[in-house]
């Protein structure tokens, strides 16, 4: 079972169920695979830590991810990983990721992620 940690922000979409998945960098931990349950909390390692969803949600994707600039006009894209090569998603589709993340523009999911871990970025799409 993988656990994942959500920002305040975040917390309120994950609970009612409009966000079910999340864009995470890579690190030292591996991510869930399809098929586990992930246990979603906000506030971990506080006083406030709290499980927003109960049961236990079962993730059903992971695909590897890349959230970049592109072109002359540094436009917003996303590639997703499948066979072992990333492909653009088209521009339409991208809005849809950024609304299911819980942002509400195409542009604060490219700013979130360039302040957070700077571009391009690349982690994975959890899906649950």
């Amino acid at each position: 079972m993988v656990a994942y940690n959500f920002q305040s922000q975040f917390a309120p979409d994950v609970e009612t169920g409009r966000k079910r998945q999340t864009i995470r960098a890579n690190g030292k931990r591996r991510h869930a695979r399809p098929g586990e349950f992930l246990q979603l909390y906000t506030g971990q390692r506080s006083k406030k830590c709290r499980k927003l969803v109960e049961p236990d949600p079962e993730c059903r994707e992971v695909l590897p991810i890349r959230v970049y600039l592109k072109g002359r006009r540094a436009k917003p894209a996303l590639a997703v990983q499948r066979e072992g090569v990333f492909m653009d998603i088209p521009r339409n589709d991208i809005k849809a990721i950024a609304l299911a993340d819980g942002f509400k523009t195409v542009a604060a999911m490219v700013e979130f992620f360039e302040t957070t871990h700077g571009l391009p970025f690349e982690g994975v799409l959890v899906k649950w």
